[in-house]
């Protein structure tokens, strides 16, 4: 990790791509090259967010201003994109932290917060990822070199609600929730295909090799075509990358699932040691029918791609109990970014804030039972929601 990482030491090897970007956002004159940089400072997202909201900070002027200088290249990039039918929701991500042991119960103290994924330090790092990832891709497809593309097709509007049902939800998080459902799958290939939810052409991800497989085999194929005298070896075949991809495709849900069941363990116990006297600050983000099978899905990801309806003969918004609806379904808690099955009262209607009180939670059989409440003038909620056990 010491090796292969971008962190503060004197030599990093790594690739870098330089390209122009002119003010309405389009790439040009794209390259990518092998490379060697030192790392004499590293900066979080706070404080490079404090850096950005704040012009009369203690960093020094050329940090400042290189950074005031990302940024704006970075919002060229996302209206570019825009325009070209991209839509992205920075969802709030769910962190789960272990501290040290509790002393009534010896095991240890969980901590859970809803993290912002939409601050301008975030924003400014995704763009020049996606960036990197789509010179990447268009390089790889002029000289023909197989690569773990990623693509999504378009949904349908049988999918989607309509733009008149979102116009309903006044909540924008539960509005940007509600949007995104029907989104298809993102899908990975040896060949190139639209991006719809990036608004892209073409696409891969390269930036994370060292957390990713799929990015290290990109850096793989990269490396053959930039630096043939160093690597003793052809790239791969779209054949060979396919049967790889089914293999790392195979692997990586298998650890996505066991990473899911253990943040889920942590969530629950954390929801069982709150017990029912909490009322959680909730909106209802989907209601079931006969036709529904109840399944909790928990948001774990903190930003989600897809193609918003821009017709009104989409889906509308279900209310429980009326026209085959169900008394049960999805509930987001906004103060730990989840969502749980939940008993929902009768009338309550898709994007309606609710207070959701935990019956019952099982760490163990990751089963959970939860009754939702309208929120109304005699239910008061706590203001300061505790974030750790």
């Amino acid at each position: 990790n010491s090796v292969l990482s971008l962190g503060v030491q004197e030599v990093c090897h790594c690739l870098s791509f330089g390209f122009h970007v002119s003010e309405s956002g389009k790439i040009s004159e794209p390259e990518i090259e092998p490379s060697v940089i030192s790392i004499t400072k590293q900066l979080s997202y706070d404080e490079v967010n404090k850096i950005l909201e704040n012009p009369d900070s203690a960093a020094s002027d050329w940090t400042h201003n290189d950074l005031k200088q990302l940024c704006k290249i970075s919002l060229a990039l996302a209206e570019y994109r825009a325009r070209n039918g991209a839509f992205a929701i920075a969802l709030p991500d769910c962190q789960v932290k272990l501290l040290s042991s509790s002393r009534s119960s010896g095991g240890p103290r969980v901590q859970i917060q809803a993290l912002d994924s939409s601050s301008l330090a975030n924003a400014l790092v995704s763009e020049l990822m996606i960036a990197a990832g789509a010179i990447a891709a268009d390089i790889c497809a002029e000289h023909k070199i197989a690569m773990p593309f990623r693509s999504q097709p378009d949904r349908t509007i049988s999918e989607t609600y309509s733009t008149h049902a979102l116009e309903q939800v006044k909540d924008d998080l539960a509005r940007a929730l509600l949007s995104i459902r029907g989104s298809p799958r993102s899908l990975t290939r040896s060949t190139p295909s639209r991006h719809s939810g990036l608004g892209l052409e073409r696409y891969i991800q390269v930036t994370s090799p060292i957390r990713r497989v799929g990015d290290l085999v990109a850096h793989y194929q990269l490396r053959t075509l930039l630096s043939p005298h160093k690597i003793q070896s052809t790239p791969l075949d779209t054949n060979a990358m396919d049967q790889l991809l089914s293999s790392i495709l195979s692997s990586t849900q298998s650890a996505r699932s066991i990473e899911t069941r253990s943040q889920k363990y942590w969530v629950y116990e954390y929801l069982r040691q709150l017990g029912p006297a909490v009322r959680h600050r909730a909106f209802v983000t989907r209601v079931f029918t006969s036709r529904t099978p109840p399944i909790s899905t928990p948001t774990t990801s903190s930003m989600v791609y897809a193609k918003p309806s821009s017709s009104t003969s989409g889906l509308s918004l279900v209310t429980a109990g009326r026209h085959g609806a169900l008394d049960s379904g999805i509930v987001y808690l906004i103060d730990l970014a989840i969502q749980i099955t939940s008993k929902l009262p009768k009338g309550i209607t898709e994007g309606e804030s609710v207070a959701v009180c935990i019956t019952f939670a099982d760490p163990n059989t990751l089963t959970i039972r939860s009754e939702s409440q309208r929120i109304s003038s005699t239910l008061t909620l706590s203001d300061q929601h505790p974030n750790s056990l």
